[in-house]
């Protein structure tokens, strides 16, 4: 028997498990993910989400600390393809791993070299984004190559930390201790002298450590105040703190529809008919 939740938190729940790309995507893995708890829902959809790198302008700078900057002007041109789409604020899709529009989940009897690509590792334990570089040719149509820029990516910058290949992937090999060595450095070049830090740690599932707490968080928040939004005083407050968006008087129905939502990684309600997100929580990466 499964659990029953109110509708609101159902509609998440079916929506996630939607989402998420299964492997095998059948009935029985739907099943399987109904067992789970919202909060591990949430976890897996948030750890295959966090791969995704929303399109918007940004500026390209390299990262001294892994990138010789003069060397890397002399092989720019080599990564035009991707890094205009950066610079004019397109899609950056295509240069990442084809396996995010594949691969989100995996049933346990999925064996486990197709498994552990659940998952991007080098993401969750250094930060960094890979992406694909090369030229999309008939021949080529996805744009591959042998190259792979890593980039510590914001909402303004996309920040070159390392040049490498496939090889970095691979434990224990040399490319892979390089990687890590130059994550290591940024990241230390980021904490003030004397201070101890722990980078980007992970749960014995393999998951994010902050991902994990921000899920718990999430469930906790959307439990909690479910109840809240038939409430006209709870719902007129929603409003009457968030009364601009974008410049703009929000657009108020005369009996919003909402639903606990996901933007990008951002956690909140959204008014269905107009598609006003209120947001509660900005995603901790």
């Amino acid at each position: 028997m499964l659990p029953s939740y109110p509708p609101r938190i159902q509609a998440l729940r079916t929506e996630l498990i939607k989402a998420i790309p299964k492997v095998p995507n059948d009935k029985a893995t739907i099943s399987h993910l109904n067992t789970f708890e919202t909060h591990h829902l949430m976890l897996i959809y948030l750890t295959w989400k966090m791969r995704f790198v929303p399109a918007t302008l940004r500026r390209v700078l390299i990262w001294s600390g892994g990138v010789d900057p003069y060397y890397f002007a002399t092989i720019r041109s080599q990564f035009q393809p991707l890094l205009g789409k950066v610079e004019r604020g397109q899609d950056l899709t295509p240069h990442l791993s084809s396996l995010i529009r594949t691969l989100g989940f995996a049933m346990p009897e999925v064996p486990m070299e197709k498994r552990r690509f659940d998952r991007d590792n080098v993401l969750i334990k250094t930060g960094l984004h890979h992406f694909h570089v090369g030229d999309i040719t008939a021949t080529n149509p996805h744009g591959r190559s042998g190259r792979l820029v890593f980039a510590d990516v914001t909402d303004d910058e996309f920040k070159i930390i390392a040049i490498s290949d496939h090889d970095a992937f691979n434990i224990g090999s040399s490319e892979w201790k390089k990687l890590f060595e130059i994550s290591n450095r940024y990241i230390q070049g980021q904490v003030p002298p004397g201070v101890v830090y722990m980078a980007y740690p992970t749960m014995s599932s393999g998951h994010p450590m902050e991902l994990v707490r921000y899920a718990d968080h999430c469930d906790e928040t959307m439990t909690r105040l479910d109840p809240s939004l038939e409430d006209r005083a709870f719902v007129d407050k929603l409003y009457s703190e968030n009364d601009v968006a974008d410049g703009h008087d929000l657009e108020r129905p005369a009996k919003p529809t909402l639903k606990w939502h996901f933007e990008n990684l951002d956690f909140g309600v959204l008014e269905t008919k107009t598609h006003v997100f209120f947001r509660m929580y900005f995603s901790p990466r």
